[in-house]
């Protein structure tokens, strides 16, 4: 997600026959949308023994290293290796009274809580996990100095940001987390959500897709601490290896990178209320930030239904436009809508003439929306641009499926 290319995923089908390599994610664009890409072509035909000797390659870069070792773990079955790598990365091991729990899609084991008490980590406590007769996969050598690279990978949310690189001055903002607007139904609404000089369309367009479907859920993500700071809970990955997303809670200061006088640079903020205006959206996005370790490294894209997980803790479910027919996609949308399951799309990468010709229906190439209603009869869609304004109305379902990558649902 953090190193750009310039390559979408359409031209990547059309290379013939591409070498088996591990997959990742960059930014293809400063709208928000990241496509699969193929940087590195660790993995052919190599034995565990032959990879694990590369895990300790001091030319790799960490995210080959990650990838490599993701690649026995996961794809080899070691379990053996996800445990010690993750011990590490933890500083703590949890031997012999953790629950283990098998998820029905793999085969692998993971503790799904953490231990009741961490012990530091040592060589002997390593070679006690590595020697674990429940977890399977070839034995392959781990020495201090190859965990001691995946530890300097540990991701730790800061309590606030420091300076902003894009140079904007962080302002405190006096306000309310959640307030309710003239015509809203309620105090969190989906016109909250304006995404502002940040590349993360993806986010914002999540957050309008779980406010519309369950405005609740967004309220339970947020604690006003009465001292001036926000808790702000986020479904995440803890570690490159974890399967299930668990809560970590954020602890948020409401000051944020301004463009002029108290105007926000980034998500914007909502309704005006008696003590000041709407933050919950511009919290969700600062603690994401601080998460990641700074806004630069959540606004160069990202998948909306993996934000969409982030903000639920649910299961994204991504349907191709492509793989399925006009009244497919009708069916799908209306479903979700009628069901209050979050949903979002986004657009392809476009050409120069066929970006033209989305323009005249303010269709953004390389952009995330959320649907907000659908005719069965006309069969056109409305669609929400998290920008806040040029929302896509009355688009027929053949230019939405000419324009629109895919759909993402999470229930």
């Amino acid at each position: 997600m953090k190193k750009r290319h310039d390559r979408s995923e359409d031209k990547q089908k059309k290379q013939a026959k591409p070498k088996q390599t591990i997959t990742t994610t960059r930014a293809s664009d400063n709208n928000g949308i990241t496509e699969p890409y193929q940087p590195i072509d660790l993995v052919r035909r190599e034995s565990l023994q032959t990879q694990a000797t590369r895990l300790s390659d001091p030319r790799l870069q960490n995210m080959q290293r990650q990838a490599l070792a993701a690649n026995i773990g996961r794809r080899q079955g070691n379990q053996y290796l996800q445990r010690t790598v993750g011990f590490i990365q933890q500083n703590q091991v949890n031997l012999a009274d953790a629950p283990y729990v098998r998820r029905k899609s793999d085969n692998i084991q993971r503790d799904e809580a953490p231990p009741a008490a961490a012990i530091k980590a040592d060589q002997g406590q390593i070679q006690e996990l590595q020697e674990d007769k429940t977890l399977l996969g070839v034995r392959i050598p781990i020495s201090p100095d190859l965990l001691a690279m995946f530890d300097e990978d540990a991701v730790k949310a800061k309590p606030d940001l420091g300076k902003d690189k894009k140079k904007y001055e962080y302002k405190k903002i006096k306000g309310e987390a959640f307030v309710k607007g003239a015509g809203d139904k309620a105090d969190i609404d989906p016109n909250d959500v304006k995404q502002g000089a940040l590349g993360d369309c993806y986010l914002l367009a999540a957050m309008a897709a779980v406010a519309r479907a369950n405005p609740e859920s967004i309220r339970k993500l947020i604690k006003d601490n009465g001292d001036g700071t926000y808790d702000v809970t986020l479904h995440v990955y803890k570690h490159w290896f974890s399967l299930s997303r668990s809560p970590v809670t954020v602890k948020v200061r409401p000051t944020f990178p301004t463009a002029s006088g108290e105007t926000p640079a980034y998500a914007g903020t909502g309704d005006m209320g008696k003590d000041g205006p709407e933050l919950w959206a511009m919290l969700i996005e600062k603690a994401y930030a601080q998460y990641e370790g700074g806004y630069n490294e959540i606004g160069e894209g990202g998948q909306p239904g993996q934000a969409m997980e982030m903000l639920t803790g649910l299961d994204e479910t991504k349907i191709k436009t492509e793989n399925v027919t006009e009244t497919q996609i009708i069916n799908v949308i209306n479903t979700a809508l009628k069901q209050k399951w979050p949903i979002t799309t986004y657009t392809r990468d476009f050409g120069k003439k066929k970006d033209k010709e989305a323009r005249k229906l303010k269709v953004v190439g390389n952009h995330a929306y959320t649907p907000m209603a659908v005719n069965t009869t006309t069969k056109t869609i409305d669609l929400q641009n998290p920008w806040g304004t040029q929302h896509v109305i009355g688009l027929s379902i053949s230019d939405f499926k000419r324009f629109y990558h895919s759909i993402q649902i999470v229930r």
